[in-house]
């Protein structure tokens, strides 16, 4: 498992909690720029919309499921070692 290590399972929280707060800006953004060009064509399809929140969405399921694992919530514990 890459996550094994401590550290490793940290970095990769930080990482992905940035990854989250910039997809949620980017469907911040698009819903915006949608908005403003559906005045203007209003056959626009709102499907590249669903897909960027759908993006999102599972983006911060990733980053909770993460920090269950990097904070050992879950019943996830390290294991003792044996000598």
């Amino acid at each position: 498992m890459f996550l094994a290590s401590p550290s490793f399972a940290i970095a990769s929280l930080v990482f992905s909690i940035i990854t989250a707060l910039l997809s949620t800006i980017v469907f911040a953004v698009d819903l915006a720029v949608v908005t403003v060009v559906k005045k203007e064509l209003p056959n626009l399809s709102s499907s590249l919309k669903l897909m960027v929140l759908t993006a999102v969405i599972l983006t911060w399921a990733a980053v909770v499921l993460l920090s269950a694992r990097a904070c050992y919530y879950c019943g996830i514990r390290r294991q003792p070692r044996k000598f």
